[in-house]
């Protein structure tokens, strides 16, 4: 395949010479040119992909982030539960009930991670 840039040669000590350089040195300018918009070009392709991907791992994050905000609302919530109960039991045990020792104390060890019944 010939390309631009293979030029027949030149006999030694033609005027012609001088010629050639210029038209040779054109050609390699423009080749130059288009080179470098191919690599501007490449390099633009590349920071858009890059600030979609940036976007993207943007958007799992948040979406880790809200599911774990949600989690631990649901906790707080079970919290708040064992704790009325906690007091629940505490305010029977001040009733003078028996069973309210045995309420807290189980309460507690839930609440600790103890005992899970």
């Amino acid at each position: 395949m010939k390309r631009e840039t293979d030029l027949p040669p030149v006999p030694l000590g033609s005027e012609g010479v001088e010629d050639e350089v210029r038209r040779f040195e054109s050609i390699l300018a423009a080749e130059y040119e288009r080179k470098k918009e191919e690599c501007r070009l490449i390099r633009e392709r590349a920071l858009l992909h890059l600030s979609e991907m940036e976007r993207e791992s943007l958007r799992i994050a948040e979406d880790e982030w809200t599911g774990k905000e949600h989690a631990l609302e649901a906790m707080e919530q079970d919290m708040k539960r064992h704790v009325e109960r906690l007091l629940e039991g505490a305010d029977a045990c001040e009733d003078g009930s028996a069973q309210g020792l045995p309420v807290i104390d189980r309460m507690w060890r839930r609440l600790c991670g103890v005992d899970g019944s």
